[in-house]
């Protein structure tokens, strides 16, 4: 073989080399960096596969960084928004629970006049002027009570009020009992009552 026609070879192998080992370098596609774009802490790290270019991963890590020192402010703002409002929240529960604790208990004379009860039955005796009831007490507190203070309220035809009788009927009555008191005298009674109605105004606890 001629030498120059070897030399021609040798320098054509030089200024060719091999590319049978060269790797092209791989393109970011559209779904890349869509993904890289608005999440790149999951995405950015495909771009340091092998393949792609240095360039495609400075730009995908430097994007994740820049968003990781935006992402931080915000992190922040919201954790100080959020401890007033947890602080608030409890000063309240606090109040509430100190409104509830201080709030004074029920004595056996108020829970035992808020539970009795009486019914009744009345007519007019003495010629039409004296009001004569039967009356029967409930008591189903867990206070044994006496000397039941009862007002009765007297109303015309119309429907006025006209009169009034307050008596004090002074009988026991057992816890979760009751009593029965048959032709209880009220006294005078306006001549046009037609309705009347009866309560227990006051008590006594029998001690």
């Amino acid at each position: 073989m001629p030498a120059n026609q070897q030399s021609f070879r040798n320098f054509t192998a030089q200024a060719n080399p091999t590319t049978a080992n060269s790797i092209p370098t791989k393109r970011v596609g559209i779904l890349l960096g869509i993904g890289i774009l608005f999440m790149p802490y999951i995405f950015s790290w495909f771009t340091l596969q092998k393949g792609y270019s240095s360039l495609a991963r400075i730009v995908s890590l430097s994007w994740m960084g820049l968003v990781f020192l935006l992402y931080i402010p915000t992190i922040i703002l919201n954790s100080r928004n959020t401890e007033p409002r947890n602080a608030a929240t409890l000063t309240a529960t606090t109040n509430t629970s100190t409104t509830v604790s201080s709030t004074p208990s029920e004595s056996p004379k108020q829970a035992a006049l808020r539970q009795a009860t009486i019914n009744f039955k009345w007519s007019k005796g003495g010629f039409g002027s004296v009001m004569e009831a039967d009356f029967t007490i409930q008591n189903p507190s867990n206070y044994a009570i006496k000397d039941i203070e009862v007002t009765c309220t007297h109303f015309a035809n119309s429907g006025t009020e006209i009169d009034s009788n307050t008596r004090t009927i002074y009988e026991t009555v057992p816890a979760k009992g009751k009593k029965v008191v048959k032709n209880f005298n009220m006294g005078f009674i306006h001549s046009q009552a037609h309705k009347s109605g009866c309560e227990i105004e006051d008590l006594v606890i029998v001690q």
